[in-house]
């Protein structure tokens, strides 16, 4: 899609599941996690396929029209 992307921080247990279906409905979603998510880390697995990792949550708000927050 040409929008911008949709931010989501946060891909735990529920924010995963949750990021994935964002993406899978032709969203572009830029996704952070405090784990990382651009490295080889657990939570790298768990980004959504074709989604941009931002290196902060600033980067991520700096580039999306709307962020969804999915923190304990």
């Amino acid at each position: 899609m040409t929008q911008e992307p949709i931010g989501f921080i946060g891909l735990g247990n529920t924010g995963m599941p949750m990021a994935d279906h964002i993406a899978g409905a032709d969203f572009d979603i830029m996704v952070h996690d405090i784990a990382g998510t651009t490295s080889n880390s657990f939570y790298a697995e768990r980004a959504p396929q074709d989604a941009g990792g931002g290196g902060s949550v600033a980067e991520v708000a700096q580039q999306s029209s709307a962020i969804f927050l999915s923190l304990p």
